[in-house]
């Protein structure tokens, strides 16, 4: 959307009956006109409350502009997808279920919903007057919703919306293109503000480094099983050998699925890279190894030098290690105890710098081509391998000594040796 011009004034409630058309009699061509400048931007709609304290804004190219009139007659609630923030300078009030979301600069507001936290009459107004016209603009924009003959929200017994947890359809509407108007993509926000982040983690971990066994990878391009035979084999294996992996296992499934290949310098920071695919070539993930058995190598929680391809110690055994190995059992349904975890965790704003509205998505979608290149890895060799589907992003935290809002766990995957 185009905010960089000073947009017009329309108030809506003087042009629009509950029907969509205008007042004064102006065809469908003038309304679509104002739909589409309203999409661009160009116009701001009120709603016959003092200009800018509450503004209507599209989020959706299939915008309509119309506000029907709404009954006071009927129990209204605040919707459970409801939320307000702080955004460029504004309070701003949404809900991902809408086309349109408003733009806040007035107490009101709060008063209305506060009064709406539970199912609930519409406050005392006459029609078309200052509350009466704020509660239609928060019933377009879905903030408010209206109740049935149960006295519940449609949405709490629609099933389409039952199975939707707040944080995930949030997520959702605002990560990809359609119901958002904030930048996306690539944009290179923080360039000439903050630099990136180099490719190689600086740690405190070096002097402990121990070099782990390299597989061949010409042999292994003779003697492997084919992609297809990976592919239609591979399962998720909670079952494992009271023998532990080797060194030399553990050492060729890290080399052969995460290692660091090459870094590639550019004008835009540093490129890697790795076996698994990822979004930029930016590579931000860190890999932690925690062995809580392994032949020929203690127990104690490792970070993966993916450049030089070894471990270095962080600790060893420590409370927050046995747990984190419990949480590991626990996400596969204490199927089995996991012989070593390899946590993944990003360093965000590797991806951050780069990329708006769509950093953290593709952090995940990075997570999943890790997953599905640990998963053929693992079967290729004949080792037992599974995806977890939750970790504690605090737990590796303290174990790591990194701020949550820099570095923090985003997936995990768990080894051990086959029966």
């Amino acid at each position: 959307m185009n905010r960089g011009l000073t947009p017009h004034y329309v108030n809506i409630i003087e042009w629009l009956s509950k029907d969509g058309i205008p007042l004064d009699g102006c065809d469908s061509n003038l309304i679509e006109m104002l739909e589409a400048l309203a999409r661009s931007g160009s116009v701001e709609l009120h709603a016959g409350l003092t200009r800018d304290k509450l503004i209507l804004i599209p989020s959706r190219d299939d915008f309509k502009l119309h506000l029907d009139l709404i009954s006071s007659d009927c129990l209204w609630q605040v919707s459970r997808f409801a939320y307000m923030h702080f955004s460029d300078g504004v309070l701003v009030a949404r809900s991902p279920i809408a086309d349109c979301w408003l733009s806040v600069n007035d107490e009101t507001v709060s008063e209305i919903l506060y009064s709406l936290k539970l199912p609930s009459h519409l406050p005392a107004s006459e029609p078309n007057d200052y509350v009466m016209n704020a509660c239609r603009m928060l019933a377009r924009a879905q903030i408010i919703v209206p109740c049935g003959s149960s006295g519940e929200p449609f949405e709490a017994h629609d099933p389409e919306y039952r199975q939707w947890d707040f944080h995930d359809l949030l997520f959702h509407s605002l990560s990809r293109l359609g119901r958002t108007t904030q930048r996306m993509g690539g944009v290179y926000a923080f360039r000439g503000e903050i630099e990136p982040l180099p490719a190689a983690k600086e740690h405190q971990w070096a002097g402990s480094f121990c070099a782990l066994p390299r597989p061949d990878i010409p042999r292994l391009s003779q003697i492997d099983i084919s992609l297809t035979t990976a592919i239609e084999t591979r399962r998720s294996i909670r079952q494992y050998s009271i023998v532990p992996l080797s060194l030399e296992q553990l050492g060729e499934f890290l080399f052969r699925t995460v290692r660091t290949r090459y870094i590639l310098p550019t004008a835009a920071g540093e490129l890697l890279s790795r076996p698994y695919a990822n979004g930029g070539g930016i590579y931000e993930q860190e890999f932690y190894v925690t062995i809580d058995a392994c032949l020929d190598y203690p127990r104690g929680f490792y970070y993966y030098d993916h450049i030089n391809h070894g471990l270095c110690l962080i600790s060893y055994p420590t409370a927050d290690m046995e747990l984190l190995i419990d949480e590991a059992s626990a996400s596969a349904a204490r199927a089995v105890r996991p012989q070593v975890v390899i946590t993944i965790a990003s360093r965000f704003h590797r991806l951050g710098w780069k990329y708006r509205g769509m950093a953290y998505a593709t952090q995940l979608k990075n997570v999943g081509a890790i997953y599905q290149t640990m998963y053929l890895v693992a079967t290729s060799m004949n080792v037992g391998g599974c995806a977890l589907g939750i970790g504690n992003s605090d737990r590796l935290c303290r174990m790591t000594g990194e701020d949550y809002l820099v570095e923090s766990s985003i997936g995990e995957f768990m080894l051990g040796r086959s029966l």
